[in-house]
């Protein structure tokens, strides 16, 4: 079989190859370029993420697997990651091992390259057979009017609606995003052509000279607080913003974020676990990019373990794994 990378005249057929494959069974299947308009656009840098097996006399798309590379950043460590997704086999070229020759094609790629885990948001039965593990551990909380209800706001916040932020958006705010201790690397263009996914608005707090001392890009769409930064409490008193304007809203929170994990418990309605499907592609990389989060002395897990245990080793949620942090926010999914 033939492995080639998409190219930018081929942007349009990949799109409906997914969506027939991933419409199959599903009448509702909302259109992938309407769901990642980021990604899907007719050029050669937006295409080469995605690995094609095509019939060799048609040309027709048989199976496709994408990888995404991203730098991510958690107490102060830099991981650079790949993201898999779109990955999918026509109908008619089920059972020929046309997937799994794109995946694994994807994933040694994604290692020469130095990538040293890998996040797929994939059924466990399906992917597990090629080392991705449901570890990590963060926590989610859903506040609405009645959680909400008793917390004073100290600071007064402001709505910007999504079609202002490209104005508004300016060095100061990545600045702030910049110092946070969980972010995906990225730049500000590469940011905001990210949120044409959900259109969110962007809540801020001024401070006397008109410069933000916190942000929060908040999605009214799928009711959650997609990334922020700046100062727990004045995170705290844009929520209860937020939540008076939309009703509810949630927040995913590394177990770093102690002081603002200490306010959600105590005005969220609810709060649960999430975890997320990791492969680790480099063993000793990955605990060489986390060292400056591991105490000294720590007792490191063994490269001799499995992939999948390895990864629960290192990412919980199991008690005595390292616990490393791990967020890759819903706006980076793939």
């Amino acid at each position: 079989m033939n492995i080639t990378i998409a190219k930018a005249e081929e942007c349009n057929d990949l799109v409906v190859f997914l969506n027939t494959v991933f419409g199959r069974g599903q009448a509702n299947q909302p259109q992938f370029d309407q769901m990642y308009p980021d990604i899907f656009k007719p050029t050669t840098e937006k295409m080469a993420p995605h690995a094609l097996i095509k019939d060799e006399n048609t040309g027709k798309i048989l199976s496709c697997v994408g990888s995404y590379p991203l730098d991510m950043v958690v107490d102060g460590c830099k991981v650079p990651i790949i993201g898999i997704g779109q990955v999918s086999t026509a109908k008619e070229a089920l059972g020929k091992g046309y997937m799994s020759a794109l995946l694994k094609y994807q994933i040694n790629a994604a290692k020469e390259a130095g990538a040293v885990l890998a996040w797929l948001g994939g059924r466990h039965d399906r992917y597990g057979h090629f080392g991705f593990e449901t570890a990590s551990l963060q926590f989610q909380y859903g506040f609405d009017k009645g959680s909400i209800r008793f917390y004073k706001p100290n600071n007064k916040a402001t709505c910007i609606k999504y079609e202002q932020i490209d104005e508004v958006f300016n060095d100061d705010f990545m600045e702030l995003r910049n110092a946070e201790k969980d972010v995906i690397i990225d730049t500000r263009e590469g940011l905001l052509e990210r949120l044409v996914r959900c259109s969110p608005d962007l809540w801020v707090i001024y401070d006397d000279n008109n410069k933000p001392k916190a942000w929060a890009l908040i999605s009214n769409k799928w009711k959650t607080i997609l990334e922020f930064a700046g100062d727990h409490a004045y995170i705290a008193d844009i929520i209860a913003a937020a939540v008076e304007a939309y009703g509810d809203t949630r927040i995913t929170l590394t177990h770093i974020k102690t002081a603002l994990s200490e306010f959600s418990r105590a005005y969220c309605a609810w709060m649960g676990p999430r975890t997320e499907s990791l492969l680790v592609l480099n063993k000793e990389k990955l605990l060489e990019c986390y060292k400056p989060f591991i105490r000294p002395g720590t007792r490191l897990p063994s490269k001799e373990l499995s992939d999948a245990e390895f990864i629960r080793a290192c990412f919980g949620p199991e008690p005595g794994s390292l616990f490393l942090p791990f967020l890759l926010p819903s706006h980076y999914h793939v």
